[in-house]
């Protein structure tokens, strides 16, 4: 049985059918009248001549020169107009502030005014926030200038007292001017925070506002089409519709027919240019999707083929009319009225080709092997030809709602037509209800409900009773609303799905052989099995995320949010929003992580070099490469994380603050880890033990294979890991055995029987030794008679072997040479004896003689 995506998935399908169907046309079908143009007093005209300073803030007004009202008096010996700081002058420094306080007064009086409708509002919520940004911008740029006079009035010392002597009168002039300045540049900081708030303030009422006019707008009741006055109204304007329409095509023909080789000319460049995309079409889905046999493609494969074969229908159909289209225009023939309907029926006519195309390429009514959802041939016709027939309906109902408007024609023409297409849909929705959903490969002669899936089956006819009572209530927008939010968002749902499904199909598993720019990457890197299956992830991961970047934000779009909305949480989301007065910014957050992991990953790249360049060299010992490597690494990951504390805007202080208040916790808590950390930290700079030592600690001996943060790794004799804490190497005596050299002493003690000769054996011992390749001959071996033993005479030998590791084997060597050379030399080893003593010895001698006489017997 193949992968197939769930049944109940189905509705997915169903939302295409209105998803892309109402997907932009609710403004347009629904949307209240335009209501006329926000005031402009928000957008100050541009003075006589622009500050220099500031090119990038908005203009001031030529009447918005007034000082400030936190201005402090100027100096007598220099007016405020020639006051300057840096050279500017004070008012060309200050003017774009006093010309953003001028714009949030015009804006929130056109707020209070004349607040309009959906788009006017939006407008001045975009003006709104240019005004914020411009504030702050001025606020930061103001700043720095600011320092500058501070620092210059430090620099003229503090004010002598009363007592004191007088100052220079040049000096006290200076000081006056300069505290005059610093009071204009404050006081015009602060009025742009002002205006920074007042924004914020004014745009939440704006967004508030919106809200209400969307409210009434969708709980708005018309007439139905229940009351016989709308049916009448309608009718009796479709005789005077009809003949504006007539009047409109009679006057376009008899003008077309003025230019009529022209007008064959675009005419059979439309179907040429459908005709030639459709057989090339054709001819590329029968190479592509009946070739094979009859193996059936994997979800991903089928995903992937339903990805480019609904572009791939659409094509000719959209290239005619798109053709036909230009066409006409370049030829003067969309002119007035007649381009108004023919720039009506575009939208439409798309939305029922893109909807068609979708349907047939997710249901494949007539090649099973690519169908992506697991239902019979006869159900895939059904369900499509529903499908195609609302996309059809929808188109209608849309381009007569338009005709209706251009024509000006009654409301009840909208009503009666919303009607209809309502009816037209709701029965085209309990067509599908009715429709076998179930799987084909389900065994042979189970009974199915012609209800399941129930769930699915019960939405449907749920969705359809909702389209007809919303109409017949005469809450038409309400129920437009309803219906186009719960399709766009489901078919929203099933496109990034498929299109998910299909990233696996496009991207190359690790498994099989890479092509294209993978292979490309995988030679220039010499990428192995790990490499791959991190490019995979890599790869799938910036997929997902374009998907996801460019389907939120539609999804937005259909919900009733403008691009003014998205485009504002955008740049909240990128360069920052406050909360609780901390200013948090996601961009700098990003790019501080991003910072982050660029610095270790050169540390990680150099520790690599160092590994495999300088430190294998074979001119530095393996444990002071190793402390190297270490410390490059603590090195490289502290200066990364300043790097991006530093880049986010981070309070170092109050970090130190934070670490200051946790010192108490880590002295109790956290105490042996901080004393590991540490120890560790001592291991690497005084280095009484390193990678590679052969030390002895707590009874358990072995080579120290790793040193890290908290422990270090032993490697024992019989192969065993052993981790002990870095402490212990610092409290407690610990025997290194390679700390200076690797230098080690092989030991052999033997005993002779006393018969034999001392310097004899003494020197068949050194001869021995001195034939053994492991024992170095300076300093040379030693033997000696070490002590007068029960059995025989005590001897030692030892000698200096160049590596410790190789003790063992020079003992062994040493033994074997020994015990030849005494056996050649007849040297004896002593024979142990041992007296027995027994307590009652009579009774011993008894049973001794009586075994001997019965053995004499």
């Amino acid at each position: 049985m193949r992968p197939t995506v769930p049944l109940t998935s189905i509705f997915a399908a169903v939302v295409c059918i209105a998803g892309m169907i109402a997907g932009g046309a609710l403004a347009q079908t629904t949307a209240p009248a335009p209501q006329p143009p926000a005031a402009t007093a928000a957008q100050p005209q541009p003075p006589a001549a622009a500050a220099p300073s500031t090119p990038a803030q908005p203009s001031a007004p030529a009447d918005a020169g007034q000082a400030p009202a936190a201005a402090a008096p100027a100096a007598p010996a220099a007016p405020v107009g020639e006051q300057k700081a840096s050279g500017i002058p004070i008012e060309e420094l200050v003017r774009p502030v006093n010309a953003l306080s001028t714009a949030i007064d015009a804006a929130e009086k056109n707020l209070e005014q004349a607040p309009g409708g959906q788009r006017d509002l939006a407008a001045l919520r975009a003006e709104i926030e240019k005004i914020e940004a411009s504030a702050k911008k001025a606020s930061e740029s103001l700043a720095p200038r600011l320092e500058e006079v501070r620092s210059q009035i430090a620099k003229l010392g503090t004010p002598p007292g009363p007592n004191g002597p007088p100052e220079a009168p040049d000096v006290v002039a200076e000081r006056q001017r300069l505290n005059g300045i610093a009071a204009q540049i404050d006081g015009a900081i602060k009025k742009a925070a002002l205006i920074e708030l007042r924004s914020r303030q004014l745009v939440s009422r704006v967004q508030h506002a919106r809200q209400g006019v969307f409210t009434r707008f969708l709980f708005r009741q018309i007439d139905t089409p229940l009351q016989w006055k709308v049916w009448t109204q309608a009718a009796d304007q479709l005789p005077l519709a009809s003949k504006q329409i007539g009047f409109i095509l009679s006057n376009w023909w008899s003008v077309a027919r003025l230019n009529a080789t022209g007008l064959a000319t675009v005419v059979g460049g439309a179907l040429l240019a459908f005709a030639g995309l459709y057989l090339l079409r054709r001819r590329l889905m029968r190479s592509r999707l009946d070739a094979g046999g009859a193996s059936v493609p994997t979800l991903s494969e089928r995903a992937a083929a339903a990805a480019w074969v609904a572009p791939a229908i659409a094509l000719p159909a959209v290239a005619a009319i798109i053709v036909l289209y230009v066409g006409l225009d370049e030829l003067g023939l969309l002119y007035w009225q007649v381009e108004k309907f023919a720039y009506a029926a575009l939208f439409p006519l798309f939305v029922a080709i893109a909807i068609s195309a979708l349907a047939r390429a997710l249901l494949q009514p007539t090649r099973p092997r690519w169908r992506l959802f697991d239902i019979g041939d006869g159900s895939a016709r059904r369900v499509t030809l529903a499908v195609q027939g609302i996309a059809v309906v929808y188109a209608l109902d849309y381009l007569t709602n338009r005709l209706a408007s251009i024509l000006s024609l009654p409301l009840s023409t909208s009503i009666v037509s919303a009607f209809i297409s309502s009816v037209l849909i709701a029965g085209l929705l309990l067509f599908i209800a009715r429709t076998n959903l179930t799987s084909p490969s389900r065994a042979p002669g189970v009974a199915v409900s012609s209800w399941s899936p129930v769930c699915l089956k019960l939405l449907l006819v749920g969705l359809a009773i909702v389209l007809i009572a919303t109409s017949l209530l005469g809450y038409v927008s309400l129920g437009r609303f309803i219906t186009t939010q719960l399709l766009t968002t489901g078919a929203g749902i099933l496109v990034v799905a498929v299109l998910y499904i299909a990233i696996h199909a496009i991207v190359p598993e690790p498994s099989e052989r890479p092509t294209g720019m993978n292979a490309i990457i995988e030679q220039q890197f010499s990428l192995d099995d790990f490499g791959r299956t991190q490019l995979v992830r890599v790869q799938h991961g910036f997929l997902t995320m374009a998907l996801f970047a460019v389907a939120i934000p539609l999804l937005l779009l259909s919900w009733g949010l403008s691009v003014t909305d998205i485009r504002s949480w955008v740049r909240a989301a990128l360069f920052g929003f406050e909360i609780g007065g901390t200013r948090i910014s996601p961009a700098r957050i990003l790019v501080a992580l991003a910072i982050f992991v660029g610095v270790l990953a050169v540390t990680r790249f150099l520790q690599r070099w160092l590994a495999s360049g300088a430190l294998a060299q074979g001119r530095m010992e393996a444990g002071l490469a190793n402390s190297i490597y270490t410390g490059a690494g603590y090195v490289g990951f502290a200066v990364a994380t300043l790097a991006a504390i530093s880049y986010a805007g981070l309070d170092i202080t109050s970090l130190a603050i934070v670490a200051g208040a946790l010192s108490v916790g880590i002295g109790f808590g956290l105490q042996s880890i901080v004393n590991n950390f540490v120890s560790g930290l001592i291991l690497l700079v005084e280095r009484p033990i390193k990678v590679g030592d052969r030390v002895t600690v707590d009874g358990q001996e072995g080579f120290v294979r790793r040193i890290s943060v908290r422990s270090t790794e032993i490697e024992t004799f019989d192969r065993a890991s052993l981790i002990v804490p870095n402490s212990e190497f610092i409290t407690k005596t610990v025997t290194n055995w390679t700390h200076r050299n690797a230098l080690g002493r092989a030991v052999v003690k033997v005993t002779v029987s006393n018969q034999c000769d001392p310097d004899k054996v003494i020197e068949l011992l050194l001869i021995a030794a001195a034939e053994c390749g492991l024992v170095q001959k300076h300093p040379p071996p030693w033997a000696g008679l070490d002590n007068f033993g029960p059995d025989g005479l005590d001897f030692t030998l030892i000698g200096v072997v160049s590596d410790v590791n190789k003790v063992g084997d020079a003992r062994s060597d040493m033994r074997v040479r020994i015990f030849k050379a005494f056996r050649e030399a007849g040297v004896e080893f002593p024979t142990q004896q041992r007296d027995i003593h027994f307590p009652d010895s009579e009774q011993v001698e008894r049973v001794l003689a009586r075994f001997a006489a019965q053995d004499a017997r």
